[in-house]
This record gives C-alpha cells, structure tokens and sequence, in this order.
C-alpha cells in the first residue's frame, strides 16, 4: 500500500522542509538581489506563502 504524502500542514514537514532548503533559496536570491535584506524579505515572504498555502502544498521531500 502507498504511503499517503506528508501534509505541509504538520509542523515537522514545514519544518524539514524549512531547514532542508532555506539556505538554498536565500542563496539564490541574494544571487538575483545582491541585496541581503531584500533577500532575506523575499525567503521570509516565499516561506510564510508555503505556510499560508499548505493545503494545497504536496510534500515529496519528507
């Protein structure tokens, strides 16, 4: 039987996802920015819309 995916909802998943990723897309923002705090917006902002949308956000990394 297939295992159900991991609901963004929970709040281990978020956080895996969190940590797993967050230097990675503050990484390549800060490339596109060259703007540490306008980077640092933008991650924070790209992070509380995946919280915000989690219902409709399948995780396939957890």
């Amino acid at each position: 039987m297939a295992e159900k995916p991991k609901n963004v909802c929970e709040e281990d998943v978020f956080n895996h996802i969190f940590n797993t990723y967050i230097k990675d897309v503050r990484r390549f923002i800060y490339s596109k920015t060259r703007d540490l705090e306008v980077a640092e917006d933008i991650v924070q902002d790209t992070f509380v819309k995946i919280w915000e949308n989690c219902a409709t956000v399948i995780s396939i990394d957890t």
